[in-house]
């Protein structure tokens, strides 16, 4: 590497660091844009530090690109990633999540404060917004925690309807894939992005039909996931389907071996 190779590294890592600073020490988008912005900063340090108990400019950058950053953003440049940690540690710093410690071995850098979510995303849509779980005073915390509690029992129940309304629908998906491609094998990407357990994928559906029929249950899946399930099943059902009709059509469209006559057939003898 030649000196100007070197300097010309040293002056764009100077730059990223500047970028970082900026970031960090006044923030850019944040709550005044996206009224759940909060809970998406607690969701994002969670991920960040996730195997972590420190993280250094450098290493909270290379975690936010491998973690938390969306793919587009890795075409953007570097400038974006390290503009948007230090965005995400700025917010964190303010909302007490994160906290900076100085590593005598290894510099400045900063250190997860809180395990689990103090903010979570309520609402849909345009009415999203973030609300703070913990950390609140003694009364409001004592209020809340009884309030979650009676959430967390309402989506139990939904998400237990919701898995007895779709018990019919899976059971005719199955059906439809047994009654179509009987030598169907349970896909990986059922037990990678579904319930199914991951010791049930390459077995034949019908060995693994009761499994396949049973398994929202037995994960116990919520109805933000059974809403994509069961059109999975779907989707797999209905391109049996339509393999299984378009083989029959192309065996009914096959032209029949013309009949050989008689006469030709006994001139065909002679040669042989």
């Amino acid at each position: 590497m030649t000196q100007e190779d070197h300097d010309a590294i040293e002056r764009e890592r100077a730059a990223l660091l500047e970028t970082f600073e900026l970031a960090l020490a006044f923030g850019g988008y944040g709550p005044d844009r996206y009224q759940a912005w909060n809970a998406y900063v607690n969701r994002d340090v969670l991920r960040l530090f996730k195997g972590h108990d420190w993280l250094g400019p450098e290493e909270a950058v290379t975690a936010y690109g491998s973690r938390v950053a969306r793919r587009s953003y890795a075409l953007a440049g570097p400038h974006v990633a390290w503009r948007n940690t230090g965005n995400h540690l700025h917010y964190a710093l303010r909302l007490g999540l994160v906290e900076e410690v100085t590593d005598p071995a290894r510099g400045r850098g900063w250190r997860l404060v809180h395990q689990d979510l103090h903010w979570v995303v309520e609402g849909e849509g345009a009415r999203r917004h973030a609300r703070q779980i913990r950390g609140l005073p003694p009364e409001q915390q004592a209020a809340e925690d009884r309030r979650q509690a009676r959430l967390a029992k309402l989506a139990a129940t939904l998400d237990r309807k919701a898995r007895e309304q779709a018990d019919e629908k899976i059971a005719e998906a199955v059906a439809y894939l047994l009654k179509y491609t009987p030598d169907f094998v349970v896909p990986e990407h059922w037990a990678r992005s579904g319930p199914v357990p991951a010791w049930a994928v390459g077995l034949p559906l019908a060995e693994a039909a009761a499994i396949v029929r049973e398994a929202h249950h037995a994960a116990e899946m919520p109805r933000c996931r059974l809403r994509s399930w069961v059109p999975a099943l779907w989707n797999a059902a209905d391109n049996a389907f339509a393999i299984y009709h378009d083989a029959n059509r192309r065996a009914v469209a096959r032209p029949a071996h013309a009949a050989i006559p008689a006469d030709d057939a006994e001139a065909l003898e002679m040669l042989l």
